[in-house]
Formats: C-alpha cells, structure tokens, sequence
C-alpha cells in the first residue's frame, strides 16, 4: 500500500468529481485537501510613463539604500517592488520604516491573490484501488497520479 495523489483541482472540479469518487471508490479510502498558494504583497512603485522615470527611481532607492527589483506580476510593470510579504499587515509595517528613511511615493499592493487548490489523497492506495482509480482516468481532467509528498 502507498499514498497517492492527484491535483490540483479547483473546487468547481472536485465538486463535480465527488460524486463520480463515491460511486466508484470505497467509503473513506479518499479525500480532497486542501493547498495553495498563500497571498503576496508588496510594496509597489510604478507604473512608469518610461524608461527614464524608472530609472530615476533606481537611482532614488539606491540613495536611499533601499532594494527593489520589478515585480513578479507582468499587470504591474513597468514598476518596483521593494519586498513581498505575506499579509498587508506586514508590507504595511515595511512600508512605514521605509517611509521613515524617507521614501514617499511606494504603497502596498495585492501581487498575487491567494489561491485556493485541492488535492485528491488516497492515502492507503493498494492495487485494486489504483484499478478503480484508472478506471475513472477520463473524469481526472488530465491530472497525473503521483506519490503523496
């Protein structure tokens, strides 16, 4: 027996899997957990009308001593991220010390809203469950079978 998983599905998709799994799999031999990728703040500069804008406010933070790198997020180039954070709270904080050593036009924007995914887990997986489970392979919207981490 092995731990296997499947994912990520939305929860339009296991919603529409549930019911598919309880037909074809026994009672308590799966479950969709849930994962994702966590929100990301930042402290935000930009967007700039040019080349030569930005560059001014590279060489400001670098006065400054303050690092800054483009953003992850394509929505939010051209422009500078001075750090990412995990909650608005924390990029907020940031935010006011740099204010202190004399930064002015940053503010704290949403980068990367948290996503929500579900895995589906068959934890105690033997092969006649890894049967049943190939078996519904046309309903797993592609999704490749793998050992649980």
């Amino acid at each position: 027996m092995s731990c296997l998983q499947l994912g990520v599905f939305t929860e339009g998709q296991a919603r529409t899997l549930r019911p598919r799994l309880k037909a074809s799999l026994p009672e308590g031999s799966w479950s969709f957990e849930s994962s994702g990728d966590s929100a990301r703040w930042i402290i935000y500069m930009g967007k700039y009308i040019s080349q030569a804008a930005m560059n001014r406010k590279r060489q400001m933070l670098a006065q400054l001593g303050l690092p800054f790198e483009p953003p992850l997020s394509p929505m939010l180039n051209p422009g500078l991220s001075l750090g990412s954070f995990a909650s608005r709270a924390e990029a907020e904080e940031a935010l006011a010390q740099m204010n202190q050593r004399g930064l002015r036009s940053a503010k704290v924007v949403l980068e990367q809203p948290e996503l929500p995914s579900l895995w589906l887990r068959l934890p105690t997986a033997d092969a006649a469950l890894r049967t049943k489970l190939d078996a519904l392979k046309p309903q797993l919207a592609g999704k490749a079978v793998q050992a649980c981490d």
